[in-house]
């Protein structure tokens, strides 16, 4: 049975959706954590230029915004270990290669 393209993506899909290591890149739950991404960076740009000011240092509301960016970024970079992502090949679902991948390009930044 010759399958296309539109009938690979959706094997695919269905593969990423019973793996428990590994997120489709367009799954809702990539994307809600994306978007979650884009809140804790405003609150970063905007939280940074104040500590270096010492503004509100030592209070609780500070400590609250330390920790939760700091989770937030610390599962980032494991959540980018175990989401797949797409080359001219197709859909790359493999553990080690996503890792591989990460390690090479974004894990310097991260």
């Amino acid at each position: 049975k010759k399958l296309d393209a539109k009938s690979l993506e959706n094997e695919a899909r269905k593969l990423a959706a019973r793996s428990l290591t590994v997120l489709h890149p367009e799954s809702t739950k990539r994307l809600i954590w994306d978007v979650c991404g884009l809140f804790v960076l405003m609150i970063e740009l905007i939280w940074l230029p104040m500590q270096a000011f010492d503004r509100l240092e030592g209070t609780t509301g500070a400590e609250v915004i330390n920790w939760t960016t700091l989770i937030y970024w610390t599962g980032d970079i494991v959540l980018s270990c175990s989401t797949g992502y797409y080359t001219v090949g197709g859909l790359v679902m493999r553990r080690r290669t996503i890792l591989l991948r990460y390690l090479k390009t974004w894990f310097f930044f991260d």
